[in-house]
């Protein structure tokens, strides 16, 4: 009787202990799908707010070059007038 009541406490602690184990690696694994998701979830937000200076640079850049396309036309434009009144 002795003998079969400690095989059935280390049966009994085994199971317990595997049972832990089981609790921790599920924790485990769902600590990591969510820490995963909130990263992924990060850098589509910091991508998105990159992307968007990016786009806001490059029409500040193309407005710029406008003007100065337009400053010059206009310049030029005088120019000939200036000339052809001078004639």
């Amino acid at each position: 009787m002795k003998g079969r009541f400690i095989y059935l406490l280390i049966a009994m602690s085994s199971m317990a202990v595997l049972g832990l184990i089981a609790i921790q690696v599920y924790w485990v694994d769902s600590t990591y799908t969510s820490r995963s998701q909130d990263f992924q979830s990060t850098v589509q937000v910091v991508l998105s707010e990159v992307s968007l200076e990016l786009e806001q640079a490059d029409l500040e850049t193309k407005k710029r070059e406008a003007s100065n396309v337009s400053i010059s036309a206009v310049s030029q434009q005088s120019l000939l007038v200036d000339d052809g009144a001078a004639m």
